[in-house]
């Protein structure tokens, strides 16, 4: 039967469990079906929309007995729009099948760690301190559709800010009536110090600095607004060259009692709020002595190593990161919070680093990728009595954890 399947066909089925991408899966005949907008425990009526070789896809066409996990989506385009994908589950199931997901990833790596509870806020919207969104020349704004470049627009986002929301709609006006051929994307940031406003661009256009201003004056919570050109086709959204168009060239924002100043393409936690959780429990979990030295990989503007320095008895921080801005970030804010014993290092972390070699502590907090097995190797051969890792991946760090053979893991967040 399975290999009978074909697009258009129709079928009745029960979703069984869900992607990380928030597609139901289901099976017809041992073929494995990802049907959009299914939540598990629903039965559906679905019509098949692409078949390949392993897999097909499939969009619901009727709900025939909901899922008791499904929640009415109080948004209006989550069932077309690309930016999010568990608008249509309640907020407990999220965070169990989060949990499930790091699960499975450990037991496919061969690693059966005890997986505690999901920390989480409770706030499920308005907690997106930073965003990028496509851009038309015609001033059409939003996320892509799944699997497209066609621009879905809202008139708000529940995930973000709500400052961003008339930032989006005043800039988006401006456009339509004024069209910037040259526009690739809008990015906003924000924190207590006020909004950052960036347009990306393939090029310097002519009505950059008037934009900027004419925003600055409407919105005076924006006391930032930066041009960044990108000439390269690739999805990669920012380029190397900022231009400072109006205000200042950073923000800063307020992160568990630190103040902490952020460039544009500085990586920063989107959820400050969970952040502040995640690094307490990384804290708590890190033991950390009196006297320590710590080193922190892929450090970005410093808050995780900033924290642990301020909050322990430790003697010394040693930063690691290969963006300059963020290392010049990380400096600064070191010195905005008094802290005299930390160092920050540009140099990438995968490469040869004597600093690993002085710490008794290493905190990692790797892109999506993860560690390189050549890094992996060293800490591991490193006199340092711990590692402690901080994932956005449960893959790769299931990955990582299980290439640590020598390590026990506690615990996993």
């Amino acid at each position: 039967m399975a290999d009978m399947i074909k697009k258009n066909d129709i079928y009745t089925v029960e979703i069984t469990d869900m992607t990380n991408l928030g597609a139901g899966v289901a099976r017809v005949g041992g073929r494995v079906i990802f049907v959009n907008g299914g939540v598990d425990g629903d039965t559906l009526v679905i019509k098949i929309i692409k078949v390949a070789r392993d897999y097909c896809v499939a969009r619901c066409e009727r709900i025939v007995i909901p899922s008791p996990h499904r929640a009415q989506s109080a948004c209006a385009v989550s069932n077309r729009c690309g930016g999010c994908v568990y608008r249509n589950i309640t907020y407990e199931h999220e965070l169990e099948l989060k949990r499930s997901r790091v699960i499975s990833a450990f037991r496919k790596a061969g690693l059966n760690p005890e997986i505690t509870g999901v920390l989480n806020t409770g706030v499920r919207d308005g907690w997106r301190n930073k965003i990028q969104l496509p851009a038309g020349p015609d001033g059409k704004m939003g996320y892509y559709a799944p699997h497209s470049h066609e621009i879905i627009e809202f008139g708000t986002c529940l995930l973000h800010r709500r400052e961003f929301d008339e930032i989006i709609g005043f800039i988006g006006a401006c456009i339509r009536t004024n069209p910037i051929k040259s526009l690739r994307h809008l990015c906003l940031r924000t924190g207590e110090g006020g909004v950052m406003v960036c347009f990306v661009a393939w090029d310097e256009f002519a009505e950059a600095e008037t934009l900027a201003e004419a925003v600055m004056k409407r919105f005076p919570e924006v006391k930032s607004a930066v041009l960044n050109i990108n000439a390269d086709d690739t999805n990669v959204i920012f380029g190397d060259r900022f231009i400072t168009l109006a205000g200042d060239d950073f923000i800063e924002d307020i992160l568990l009692s630190l103040r902490f100043r952020i460039s544009p393409r500085s990586f920063y936690q989107v959820n400050r709020d969970a952040a502040a959780l995640a690094y307490e429990k990384l804290r708590e979990i890190a033991g950390i002595r009196p006297g320590d030295v710590i080193c922190d990989l892929f450090c970005g503007i410093g808050t995780i190593g900033l924290y642990l320095i301020k909050n322990t008895g430790a003697s010394r921080l040693i930063g690691v990161e290969v963006i300059g801005e963020a290392v010049e970030n990380a400096r600064i804010n070191a010195s905005l919070n008094g802290i005299t014993n930390a160092e920050f290092i540009r140099a990438d972390a995968g490469g040869e680093l004597d600093v690993i070699g002085e710490a008794d502590i290493i905190v990692v907090d790797p892109p999506r990728k993860g560690l390189s097995p050549g890094l992996i190797s060293r800490i591991a051969q490193s006199p340092a009595r711990g590692v402690v890792y901080m994932s956005c991946d449960p893959d790769t760090l299931a990955r990582d954890c299980r290439a640590f053979c020598d390590i026990t893991i506690v615990w996993v967040r």
